[in-house]
């Protein structure tokens, strides 16, 4: 098995347009293993799952005291469950595109007006949607955001 370490650019910390939201996860270098999984025996009987991490002005207020993000990815990533993840920059740094008949329409930031925007997200590799849900369940945005569990798209089926 091939491994190898890469750092990330540190990405900035920009809470700007996420009314009443403080920075909830301060910037830092994230450090991605990158490993060649092809004769992992963990990936056979595993399935993909994306978690977004949703901003949500219903959440119990965020407290940096109970922010465990770093012991949560430390272990999800030891144990092979977490394969990826990161922050997201403000909504209105990004762009909604869309083709309507024929034409190119691209507007600054989300296309939805909410308070709830998607703030980052993990990629997990997880034995089923039940262990997925668990292991989000431990996830400090569970407490100051919502989290959603989904699994990726079988090409097989």
């Amino acid at each position: 098995m091939q491994s190898a370490t890469c750092t990330r650019r540190q990405v900035a910390s920009r809470s700007e347009g996420f009314p009443g939201a403080e920075c909830r996860f301060p910037p830092r270098a994230h450090v991605v293993a990158v490993k060649d999984v092809s004769d992992d025996p963990q990936t056979e009987d595993t399935m993909q799952f994306l978690v977004l991490v949703w901003n949500d002005p219903t959440a119990d207020p965020y407290v940096p005291a109970e922010d465990n993000i770093e012991a949560w990815v430390a272990e999800h990533d030891a144990a092979g469950r977490r394969r990826e993840g990161d922050r997201l920059q403000a909504p209105q740094d990004g762009r909604t595109v869309r083709v309507r008949s024929g034409k190119l329409l691209v507007t600054e930031g989300p296309f939805v007006e909410t308070q709830e925007q998607i703030a980052g997200f993990d990629l997990l590799e997880c034995a089923d949607l039940d262990e997925a849900v668990k292991v989000a369940a431990d996830h400090p945005m569970a407490r100051f955001g919502t989290l959603e569990v989904r699994p990726f798209w079988n090409w097989e089926s």
